[in-house]
């Protein structure tokens, strides 16, 4: 994303100008505002490292901007499922000189990075624990079941045999 400051006309800082598209939002649709890391200051595709993360902020952006545009039609037909059942259908964002107003700017300016990694840090736990919890009750039904074919096995078994003894005394 892309920006430029928008002014009053004393030459006054009013907010940003954001441009671009957010691509496979989970759930898009139903937000009414979108927390998005804007380049606010600094170049962009700098090759030093310790300038990479420098210049994100983060913006919070209604809905209802003008030139914010939402497109549900992101899924495809191979991830639909997985994607309706999981997060809601995924959401193209597309930013066309959307005027965001200063007091939107969530944080310091320049200090975006930082608060995205903070956050990627939490989702990744809560991913870990929730895939770990899935894992246990995986591993459990699968315990459940192979001890319920087990007990129909050896009561086939038991059957099996005593009509073998039936019928060899015959």
């Amino acid at each position: 994303m892309v920006h430029e400051n928008y002014e009053n006309l004393h030459g006054a800082a009013l907010g940003e100008v954001v441009n671009g598209q957010k691509t496979f939002i989970s759930g898009g649709m139903n937000a009414d505002y979108f927390t998005t890391g804007v380049r606010t200051s600094g170049k962009t595709g700098s090759k030093a490292l310790a300038h990479l993360h420098s210049g994100i902020s983060i913006l919070l952006v209604p809905r209802q901007s003008d030139g914010l545009n939402t497109d549900a039609g992101m899924a495809s037909q191979h991830d639909a499922a997985w994607s309706q059942g999981v997060s809601g259908k995924r959401t193209l964002v597309t930013f066309d000189e959307v005027k965001v107003p200063a007091e939107n700017l969530l944080g310091r300016e320049g200090d975006g990075f930082l608060a995205i990694m903070r956050n990627f840090n939490n989702e990744r736990l809560a991913l870990a624990i929730t895939a770990n919890r899935q894992a246990r009750v995986c591993l459990e039904e699968t315990a459940r079941s192979s001890e319920c074919v087990l007990r129909v096995l050896s009561l086939l078994a038991r059957g099996i045999g005593a009509t073998l003894l039936v019928y060899n005394e015959r």
